[in-house]
């Protein structure tokens, strides 16, 4: 009896596809159920894969798009007609926006670091998944 292996399922780039997919189961065409390191992998990905489509999905709302025109016609008219005590506002902004950039620095380097690890551990965890692998070993090659 011998075991054949589907030879678009090993290789350092198919692993990698496997492992940096978001969706499993269009790569694969396998069922998959995430395992516990693979779920925290996730979680830990959410700023970078989920919250873009979330903001997408805000951004093109008709009331948010609405509320923001508004805001910034009523800015734009206040600078206007009393642009001496905005512009002072606009003065004191900018002096405390340096303080605002560390906090930037700080928050860009934690949501790299996360990312980071989280790609890590949710590869570590699909790898190490029996039932994944065995049948990611054992689909049927695609005929493109």
């Amino acid at each position: 009896m011998t075991n054949s292996i589907n030879p678009q399922s090993v290789g350092f780039f198919a692993h990698a596809g496997l492992t940096l997919t978001n969706n499993v189961e269009g790569y694969t065409k396998v069922k998959h159920t995430p395992n516990k390191t693979e779920t925290l992998g996730n979680v830990f990905l959410w700023p970078v894969v989920k919250l873009p489509y979330h903001l997408k999905n805000v951004a093109t709302q008709p009331q948010v798009v609405v509320v923001a025109l508004t805001v910034i016609s009523l800015a734009s008219v206040v600078f206007m007609f009393h642009n001496s005590s905005t512009g002072e506002l606009a003065k004191l902004a900018l002096k405390s926006i340096p303080s605002y950039l560390t906090h930037a620095k700080v928050t860009a380097e934690v949501v790299a670091i996360t990312s980071i690890a989280g790609w890590g551990i949710r590869a570590y965890g699909r790898l190490s998944n029996a039932a994944l692998m065995k049948a990611w070993y054992a689909r049927k090659p695609d005929n493109t």
